[in-house]
């Protein structure tokens, strides 16, 4: 108690209201909602990532796809691509000497050589790689640049909805 006679006492009432309100805006972020609109985000992304990879077989582009991971406080995404020489076109190679034979294919269609001489040149094309590497062919993260501001708008427009309905 104060020495000069004066008190003073307060209470707050809808502290609990409040809590229960943070807690279901909590439970709405988990998630469905952000869920959906994360999707659509990663979605556009590997949208583009497809778009702009180089195409020989098409395998690459098949590949490409995104992972969405859930938890009770966060979302996470992954846009990538599962064939096992994307990092090699994502960034490029050092000079090495890859094997003439899986070379043969791309020969074919991106050249248009017939099966007889597509061996030689893919020798060729191996040769120069053993001296020159492989340029980068950044088709995922300019797809992440490209479209990094619509997947941002559709997140930041989701978060708006939500916390402006829970405001209602």
């Amino acid at each position: 108690m104060p020495e000069a006679g004066f008190s003073l006492s307060m209470e707050i009432y809808g502290i609990k209201m409040a809590e229960q309100k943070l807690d279901q805006l909590q439970r709405d972020l988990q998630w469905p909602r952000m869920e959906r609109d994360f999707e659509n985000a990663l979605r556009a992304v590997a949208a583009e990532a497809q778009r702009l990879a180089p195409v020989a077989t098409g395998n690459l582009r098949r590949s490409i796809g995104y992972e969405i991971g859930v938890t009770q406080t966060a979302i996470r995404g992954l846009v990538g691509a599962d064939a096992h020489y994307a990092p090699h076109v994502e960034f490029g190679t050092r000079p090495h000497w890859p094997p003439v034979q899986a070379l043969i294919p791309w020969v074919e269609m991106k050249l248009g050589i017939p099966t007889p001489e597509s061996h030689s040149v893919a020798f060729l094309v191996a040769r120069k790689i053993s001296r020159f590497g492989t340029k980068s062919q950044p088709f995922l993260r300019q797809a992440v640049e490209r479209k990094q501001r619509l997947a941002m708008r559709i997140i930041q427009d989701a978060l708006r909805s939500i916390i402006l309905m829970d405001v209602k």
